[in-house]
């Protein structure tokens, strides 16, 4: 995000949404013009680490954690709605490869890098009204975030369903990954119970959750209600307002933590992804270097910056992982298993609903040459 952008709540459902002005708008149709996905990934897969250091992607969580949860079958017809180069596609096909995969998108654009990263697959653009096909399952990964009417789009997606038929969503939660607000082209932000609440809205019946599948993401799989329910107002949302302004101030306080834990050292940002971009973004000439645990991207440069492997890492520099607190310490703790000496500079706690009280915005540095003392900063 480039600039700065106002947030709206939902007062009944408590839905985040970013204000859709002239300035959003404009900035939107910059990046979706030049989109590309995954861009420092040779083939064009996102990989997920463990605690061991092992990586698996992404995609391919989501397809094995879908299959198990709602028992799918062998066979089936499934469409991806903003399948971009097939990447779950390709992997849902791993795990069910009876399975005919399609993919939609609104334009032409994917076609190309969809057919060749998945051959036989059968592709449509436009309009889903237009499709005359039916589907056994619909997928809506990582799209429902990009959509200021995602209630009427579920509504819509229910027409291309077989009988019997369900659709997945899955998203980020700003609440556990608060990254997620300054991605300037997602325009709706969630918690487990407002991403819930777009499904009821649409007369959808939820019966899995994948809150717990993937840190810092959340969604379900649901089916068209018989009788839907009556969605009111939900009681959570006002909570969800503040979960957005004690997230945004947390943002605001991060960069300056880092300066001060770095302390004049040679400053490196752990992760090329979302958070590391946007702290690189709002630090300009204060990093030197990215690092990296993907051996895709070890090599190149990203903001005009070297990714290193992490036993390429200076000793003499400070690093920060650029990550939600929690998943920080895990990845400290498995590069320091690793024996890689680096300093880690761990961002601050979230602050504690509720609001007011003490916070808590001092960054945790954790130097690996002094491994049973940690200096606070």
């Amino acid at each position: 995000m480039a600039q700065q952008a106002a947030f709206a709540v939902c007062p009944v459902c408590g839905m985040i949404q970013k204000v859709r002005d002239d300035a959003w708008n404009t900035a939107v149709a910059a990046i979706y013009a030049n989109y590309k996905v995954y861009p420092l990934e040779t083939v064009q897969t996102h990989l997920m680490f463990s605690n061991t250091g092992a990586a698996k992607p992404r995609s391919l969580i989501l397809a094995e954690q879908l299959a198990q949860a709602v028992s799918l079958p062998q066979r089936g017809r499934l469409l991806d709605i903003g399948c971009g180069n097939g990447d779950f596609l390709h992997s849902f096909k791993q795990v069910r490869p009876e399975w005919e995969v399609c993919g939609f998108e609104r334009s032409e654009a994917s076609r190309a890098a969809l057919e060749a990263h998945l051959p036989g697959v059968r592709f449509y653009s436009g309009s889903l009204d237009a499709i005359a096909d039916r589907f056994d399952c619909l997928t809506l990964n990582y799209v429902i975030e990009h959509l200021f009417e995602p209630v009427a789009m579920l509504r819509q997606m229910q027409g291309l369903l077989s009988p019997g038929g369900g659709i997945f969503v899955q998203t980020t939660s700003f609440q556990r990954n608060p990254f997620d607000l300054v991605i300037m082209d997602h325009c709706a932000h969630f918690t487990p119970e407002t991403v819930a609440q777009a499904g009821v809205r649409a007369g959808l019946r939820l019966t899995a959750s994948s809150n717990g599948w993937l840190e810092k993401e959340i969604g379900w799989y649901a089916q068209p209600a018989e009788t839907p329910l009556a969605a009111g107002p939900d009681p959570l949302a006002a909570r969800a307002a503040q979960d957005c302004e004690r997230m945004v101030r947390w943002l605001k306080k991060f960069p300056e933590t880092v300066r001060q834990a770095a302390a004049g050292r040679p400053l490196g940002i752990f992760g090329t992804a979302i958070a590391g971009t946007w702290l690189a973004g709002v630090m300009p000439g204060e990093v030197a270097f990215f690092v990296d645990e993907d051996p895709q991207r070890q090599g190149q440069r990203h903001l005009g910056l070297p990714i290193l492997a992490p036993q390429d890492t200076p000793t003499a520099a400070a690093v920060v992982l650029a990550f939600p607190a929690g998943i920080a310490a895990a990845i400290a703790a498995r590069l320091e298993k690793n024996g890689f000496d680096f300093a880690k500079i761990l961002p601050p706690a979230f602050e504690e609903p509720p609001l007011g009280g003490k916070k808590r915005w001092n960054a945790r540095i954790k130097n690996t040459n002094e491994p049973r003392h940690e200096n606070k900063h």
